[in-house]
């Protein structure tokens, strides 16, 4: 196999991306394009799919109609990344501007994690830089849910972890979860 360097990478742009993606090249593949790398996502298992259920109804019902929640969509936040959070928060104005493409911005992102800890803690830069104010990482097998806030060039000044009780969102007051509903028994 043939080594290669980082200056010998060619990486895609997100318009570039979806160009394949319209010819069917990535047909039957759950991707995403990170950093102008297509990253394959792994599959859910039903711990992720029932967090992810959960989170997405609750804010929901807690949020007013003028905020989108949007489940597993893209968002185009740098020209060569486009992550597909499992939940993100979106004003529904940055929603309508954006169609047909998707928005660039949100309040609050979420990824569910259980083998993809690694993968979906390297996006904390990306929303970082994008300036999304709060960023969630639910970890299934710690039971726990990190809270990074304030974003300050690629990372969050503040980190939490919370392990018992509830939750609610330091950008969404509205939106508090107990975090045993999050977690299947």
């Amino acid at each position: 196999m043939v080594a290669l360097r980082m200056q010998d990478i060619r990486r895609l742009t997100v318009d570039e991306y979806h160009r394949l993606a319209d010819t069917g090249a990535f047909a039957n593949e759950r991707v995403e394009l990170i950093e102008g790398v297509i990253v394959a996502m792994n599959p859910q298992g039903g711990g992720h799919a029932f967090a992810t259920s959960v989170l997405s109804r609750k804010l929901g019902a807690a949020l007013p109609e003028s905020l989108h929640v949007r489940t597993q969509m893209p968002l185009a936040i740098a020209p060569r990344s486009e992550p597909e959070p499992d939940v993100a928060v979106v004003p529904e104005q940055l929603v309508i501007n954006a169609a047909p493409d998707n928005p660039s911005r949100a309040l609050l992102v979420m990824e569910v994690c259980d083998s993809s800890k690694r993968r979906d803690r390297a996006k904390e830069a990306l929303y970082a830089a994008a300036g999304i104010p709060e960023f969630w990482i639910i970890d299934l097998p710690a039971r726990s849910v990190e809270v990074m806030t304030q974003p300050s060039g690629t990372t969050y000044a503040h980190h939490r972890v919370v392990k018992h009780g509830s939750l609610t969102s330091k950008t969404l007051p509205a939106f508090t979860v107990r975090l045993s509903s999050l977690f299947p028994r």
